[in-house]
């Protein structure tokens, strides 16, 4: 038996205009034809099949691109059911209606905001009990009690809570059938967990929807290494204060090629003391032209000998960096580049205090003191 026909043709459709064949739900509510599907790409998928002696090319598939557009960003979830009979072999059997999880996000964890409060809302832990954070493949390989920690509440996405060592610390195993997204407000999502040391397979955790990633490691005092990898695409975020805040310990930091600025407003105090980073390195997409706060973003940074600031470290509409550098004890050059432009910058107090080493930084043409009112210990 092999695929016969499929009743889905390609176009640009509102929701409810192909409903017979495929419907979408936001939060398990149905589309309305604000949300548009594209069905394109149409693929047919064959197969060498050999009967009797006799070598036959055989389709057995069919593949699309569905593209959706149209959804707010309050969405914690979007599913989307392929109605039955909207596939057909050649013996007359149609698909079974298919339901498939196209974006499903984690709790928020804005308010957990200290190392005793939960974890994604996880009951009777805390996070200063957290040793081990691990995104598994699917809800079969999560370990332990198992908790849900979906947004939309639908134990879609869930967590496992363990103590495989027995020193009253927890593993936690997180794991979903689908895509895992960080919420929109991702706000100290791993924040606070003093006991934390590692963060395995970070990158199966999505954030290209979240729009504030403030101290999502802030205080993680035992993690060394941090990799965020290629599925963390940051291009809607616009908050990145204390990010890596009093990450006392880390000694490497790979924010990934998908890690894009662009809209982001503030990196206040982004990499403050990270006292044993050695290298920050900035080149790939760090487009700070929006940024209007920079405040203590390197400050406290002992062991940091270079600083990368790359092509696209653009000042323009910052207006604060006080303490920007300070206390970076090691670093003994630094160029600013040519996109530090200091024309709106009110408060430079305390920029370069404590560089003890510096023997050489090159401000740029435009740097610019015209608004200056506070340089002190600069």
């Amino acid at each position: 038996t092999y695929f016969s026909k499929s009743t889905l043709e390609e176009g640009t459709y509102g929701a409810s205009a192909i409903r017979d064949k495929i419907r979408l739900y936001k939060n398990n509510k149905e589309a309305d034809d604000n949300v548009i599907i594209q069905i394109s790409n149409r693929k047919n998928l064959r197969e060498n099949r050999v009967q009797n002696g006799t070598t036959t090319s055989e389709q057995y598939g069919i593949e699309y691109t569905v593209s959706i557009t149209g959804f707010d960003t309050s969405a914690n979830q979007i599913k989307m059911e392929m109605q039955a009979g909207t596939l057909q072999d050649t013996s007359g059997n149609v698909n079974e209606k298919k339901v498939f999880l196209i974006y499903n996000t984690l709790k928020s964890t804005k308010g957990e905001e200290n190392n005793t409060s939960t974890f994604l809302e996880i009951p009777e832990m805390q996070r200063i009990q957290i040793e081990k954070i691990t995104f598994v493949e699917g809800k079969r390989n999560v370990k332990g009690r198992t908790y849900d920690v979906s947004a939309q509440g639908d134990n879609s996405i869930v967590a496992g809570v363990i103590d495989e060592n027995g020193n009253g610390r927890y593993e936690i195993y997180i794991g979903s059938e689908y895509e895992i997204y960080a919420n929109q407000d991702a706000r100290y999502l791993f924040a606070n967990m003093v006991n934390l040391t590692e963060i395995e397979n970070l990158n199966k955790m999505h954030v290209v929807s979240s729009k504030n990633i403030a101290s999502m490691f802030e205080n993680d005092e035992k993690i060394t290494n941090i990799e965020l990898g290629e599925n963390f695409k940051t291009e809607n975020v616009e908050n990145i204060q204390a990010m890596f805040k009093n990450c006392i310990n880390l000694t490497k930091i790979e924010l990934g090629k998908n890690f894009d600025t662009s809209k982001v407003k503030n990196t206040s105090e982004m990499f403050m003391n990270c006292k044993k980073l050695e290298k920050v390195d900035l080149k790939y997409k760090f487009n700070t032209e929006k940024v209007e706060q920079m405040n203590s973003m390197f400050e406290g940074c002992e062991q940091a000998t270079e600083i990368s600031l790359g092509e696209k470290f653009n000042t323009s509409n910052v207006t604060t960096m006080k303490n920007m550098f300070k206390d970076c004890k090691n670093i003994t050059n630094l160029s600013i580049g040519e996109l530090f432009d200091t024309k709106k910058v009110t408060d430079m107090s305390g920029m370069f205090k404590n560089c003890e080493k510096i023997t050489k930084i090159d401000l740029g043409e435009k740097f610019d003191t015209g608004k200056v009112t506070d340089m002190q210990e600069m």
